[in-house]
């Protein structure tokens, strides 16, 4: 009897044990980057490269190569951020100071326009921006190009999702 109740309250302390050290699927899974999505991060910010695979994923672009790098020229040093579409390269320039909050917007932001890139939208021209059917000089204010605008709309949004995604990992 007595072995029978020590045999007993062993299997239930194994039991417990395995279960208590045992990770739990529901609480933390692994994010699941997309290969086919290259990021090449000379900034200081370490996060960058997950943070940016993670929005294209949300975006639903693949098959890119993109290189992030601080913004040094003077001339561009009041900027956030951009991007460029460079054959099939995209070189992202930002700011290397900024906080998390707003460096995800800024991702965000280029992102978007990193999608309209590959989706045939936007293309850059030698005298400026055309966007569908219509050509935006670079002498067209910044506020003025429909392509901006609907990047700042969908920032919010896009941050929501992003968060959401890293919360359920």
């Amino acid at each position: 009897m007595k072995n029978t109740i020590l045999g007993t309250v062993a299997v239930v302390l194994i039991t417990s044990a395995i279960s208590f050290f045992a990770p739990d699927k529901k609480l933390k899974q692994k994010i699941t980057l997309d290969k086919s999505i290259k990021v090449l991060n000379f900034t200081n910010n370490t996060k960058s490269d997950t943070t940016i695979n993670i929005i294209c994923q949300i975006l639903k672009v693949k098959n890119v190569t993109i290189i992030v790098v601080p913004i040094v020229n003077e001339d561009e040093k009041q900027m956030l951020g951009y991007i460029q579409r460079r054959g099939d390269i995209y070189l992202m320039r930002i700011q290397d100071n900024l906080t998390d909050d707003l460096l995800l917007e800024v991702y965000v932001h280029e992102l978007w326009h990193l999608m309209d890139y590959e989706s045939g939208k936007l293309k850059k021209v030698s005298y400026g921006y055309q966007y569908g059917k219509f050509t935006y000089s670079y002498e067209t204010p910044y506020f003025s190009r429909p392509f901006e605008l609907i990047a700042f709309e969908n920032e919010f949004r896009l941050k929501n999702e992003y968060y959401t995604k890293m919360k359920s990992h």
